[in-house]
């Protein structure tokens, strides 16, 4: 969800091309990602923040030794797109209006530290995670569904009659709510949800992931809601939750089985408090931070190192970070951690996201930021405006496809029938005489692609006077009775007669000392 100081027109959408190949990937669908920690109410959606204003009133005042922050210097318009930032410092500026269109209800509720009406880019796709949204005790013994219905109303307020929820859900402080605008719509289609546990014995919802997927045109699309580990030295741990969470997440497949989150082909978007944080002290990181040198900062950054190891997050993509570290603050303030842990700043908030193999480069990011002017929180938050390209099947050629392919299909089919030829068809064995042997032979020629086996079996619509399994004259036996040719190949067969007095009756019946050969 980008709440951006000014309008972005790599936000504007496109509509599918028609002239598109069979599985297109021209249709740009803009997608806007948030994630924010939100302890006491997020002020982005103007949540009812009293918890917040109480932790204000409470927090240690600022100290004259301790790096705040330099509203003066920092301009989030000025940022440019190499990985460090125009200034270190970060103001508690307020961003502009919605426009009428979209203003948010006179219901909803906002706090003195919050702008009154952020501004949200008309993406076409915007989904919103929270961490911590929920923090009561009773909330991991029992759900309370006021408090996702609250964000739920207040995103709905926000982003005005143009936009639909398509999914709300909620495991116990994590939230994720995603929505769609009326344009789009009508292309997204099998929409699920899951989520799973791996907090306090490995099942309790205070950390893990809450996930939603669907089908935008014909790509499959699935956004996950995390929250890892906490602490500097729980790397492991978080890595853990990572895999855990990717492991244990499964959807519905079309075929009545289950998939997993990153199952082949799906467009995998990963955003919440992943935790990782930064080597140093506060003192050290923030004196890096004044000094506009986050790439040097970048370098002891957890998640990247664990990214470029594989330990976790292998094969995802994330912007380039521009914006100072988004934890820790104290609530209300601009002011670094001032408790007794003094916690080095760290860019706990991320949004990343993993590729079909098929799609490289399906997404492209048009903004990655953070919004330093919500103070209701020790976290910021932080959004992204993505340009997705997603696949589009155009129905007139997936027809002329789908034709051409049944053609081939019948060709090849036609080849694998076997075919065969014999000569002559009629076997003359020439006068029959008792105790006197006779012989003739044939051809048996394969004029077809593929091999075949043949063999002498009786005619469905005859049995011979013997009962013998070849179907020939008790008195004849061929040579050989079975056997395979190859394409292009022949099989020489003779036929040996020798009547006797047993056959008497039946030579007499018949009409010629001939045998047809019938091909079946």
């Amino acid at each position: 969800m980008d709440f951006s100081d000014t309008p972005l027109s790599a936000c504007s959408s496109t509509d599918a091309e028609s002239s598109a190949p069979l599985l297109s990937t021209n249709t740009q669908a803009n997608a806007s990602v948030a994630s924010a920690s939100s302890r006491a109410g997020l002020g982005v959606i103007g949540t009812d923040s009293a918890s917040a204003t109480n932790s204000r009133q409470s927090s240690p005042t600022r100290s004259s030794s301790q790096p705040s922050i330099n509203p003066s210097s920092y301009s989030p318009t000025s940022l440019p797109k190499s990985s460090s930032v125009a200034g270190p410092a970060l103001p508690p500026r307020p961003l502009p209006p919605l426009p009428k269109s979209s203003s948010p209800t006179s219901s909803t509720t906002t706090t003195a530290a919050s702008p009154t009406s952020p501004a949200i880019a008309p993406g076409d796709i915007i989904a919103l995670g929270l961490q911590e949204a929920d923090t009561s005790t009773e909330v991991y013994l029992a759900h309370d569904p006021a408090t996702l219905s609250t964000f739920r109303d207040q995103v709905t307020s926000a982003l005005g009659p143009d936009y639909t929820i398509l999914s709300a859900r909620q495991l116990v402080g994590l939230v994720l709510i995603v929505a769609v605008h009326e344009r789009i719509r009508p292309a997204i289609r099998n929409v699920e949800w899951a989520s799973v546990g791996c907090g306090v014995m490995g099942v309790l919802g205070n950390k893990g992931g809450v996930a939603v997927r669907f089908w935008v045109y014909d790509s499959r699309v699935c956004i996950v809601n995390a929250h890892l580990a906490a602490d500097y030295a729980q790397l492991a741990r978080r890595n853990s939750d990572f895999h855990e969470i990717r492991r244990r997440l499964w959807f519905r497949k079309e075929d009545g089985g289950v998939g997993a989150v990153d199952e082949p082909g799906t467009l995998v978007f990963w955003i919440g408090d992943m935790n990782y944080r930064l080597q140093g002290t506060q003192e050290r990181v923030v004196q890096i931070i004044n000094e506009n040198r986050l790439d040097s900062l970048l370098v002891t950054d957890q998640l990247k190192q664990a990214m470029a190891k594989g330990d976790a997050f292998a094969g995802f993509q994330e912007p380039p970070i521009t914006f100072p570290p988004t934890y820790k603050y104290d609530i209300g303030t601009t002011v670094w951690d001032t408790s007794e842990k003094r916690r080095t700043p760290a860019w706990c908030d991320r949004i990343l996201w993993h590729l079909p193999a098929t799609s490289p480069e399906a997404v492209q990011p048009n903004r990655y930021m953070g919004h330093f002017g919500y103070l209701d929180s020790d976290h910021r938050p932080v959004s992204a405006s993505l340009s997705v390209q997603v696949a589009v099947i155009d129905p007139i050629q997936l027809d002329d496809v789908t034709r051409d392919i049944l053609r081939e299909h019948d060709k090849w089919e036609n080849e694998l029938i076997p075919e065969a030829n014999v000569l002559p068809a009629i076997v003359d064995l020439g006068a029959l005489r008792l105790l006197h042997e006779c012989a003739g032979e044939c051809v048996l020629e394969n004029t077809g692609k593929i091999p075949f086996v043949w063999e002498f079996v009786a005619r469905p619509d005859h049995v011979p006077a013997s009962g013998g399994p070849t179907g020939l004259a008790p008195w004849c036996t061929p040579e050989p009775q079975r056997g395979v040719v190859e394409p292009g190949d022949k099989q020489r067969i003779v036929f040996v007669g020798y009547p006797t007095p047993a056959h008497t009756a039946l030579l007499n019946r018949s009409e010629s000392p001939s045998l047809r050969i019938s091909l079946f």
